[in-house]
């Protein structure tokens, strides 16, 4: 069974003029970070008992989606996997502290045992696009940002300037959707904003630089960014085999 990645409810489904602040977050992301000499081990265990527990509380309504994802390459200064969790509404998110009491992070003892850090982040999904063919292959790519002013005018950027470059970049067939998520409570954090890609293939992110490259002549973007890139992963989802 494939899922995707920023494909939800209608109700993770938010147009530019909607604000998810009128409420508590209702997703979570997760990282783990473990040793390179564990990373496989950790991989396969994610991919068996990890996954089904995820799928286990998605079938008993604490989640309303779930993905996992995991960094293509060892990087020692980033994670090694990923989680984005979606829950329908806030109170549902609420369940999650019932499940970190018996399962932190959400993962078996065996797979806790081989993390060197875990990291939480409630995040509100503030822009989102989805095509509607499925990517056998995908590939991720996962950009956070830092010292975004404020909430507003990172999303005031993203809707300016970001936004046409994806949906730009969709349209030249190579990106099959993408996602923004803000940080609830960026204080002393190591990013405030989250932007997730998800490219059709191997190919069609070999070629993102060109595509973009265009898109933005065409676009005449000169816009300065309004917070700082940081360092970027490029992952993979792991999906639950029937």
């Amino acid at each position: 069974m494939r899922l995707l990645v920023l494909v939800g409810l209608a109700a993770l489904t938010l147009a530019a003029e909607e604000t998810p602040l009128d409420s508590g977050p209702t997703s979570l992301i997760i990282t783990y970070r473990c040793n390179p000499a564990q990373r496989a081990q950790f991989r396969q265990n994610l991919m068996g008992a990890g996954l089904q527990r995820f799928q286990h509380w998605k079938e008993d309504g604490v989640l309303s989606e779930y993905h996992v994802l995991f960094s293509r390459y060892v990087d020692t200064d980033s994670w090694d996997a990923m989680t984005i969790l979606h829950f329908s509404n806030y109170t549902n998110l609420q369940r999650w502290k019932r499940v970190e009491t018996a399962t932190p992070a959400g993962i078996t003892p065996e797979m806790l045992a081989m993390t060197t850090s875990v990291n939480t982040y409630p995040v509100d999904l503030a822009r989102r696009a989805i095509d509607e063919s499925i990517p056998a292959e995908p590939v991720f790519l996962v950009i956070p940002y830092s010292q975004a002013p404020s909430y507003d005018d990172f999303v005031r950027y993203v809707d300016n300037v970001l936004k046409p470059q994806f949906d730009g970049t969709m349209k030249a067939g190579i990106l099959f959707g993408y996602g923004v998520y803000m940080q609830r409570y960026p204080a002393a954090r190591p990013w405030d904003s989250l932007v997730v890609l998800e490219y059709k293939s191997d190919d069609d992110f070999g070629a993102r630089e060109k595509v973009i490259s265009s898109v933005r002549q065409q676009m005449q973007v000169n816009d300065q960014p309004v917070a700082q890139e940081r360092q970027a992963v490029i992952a993979d989802e792991l999906v639950l085999r029937r």
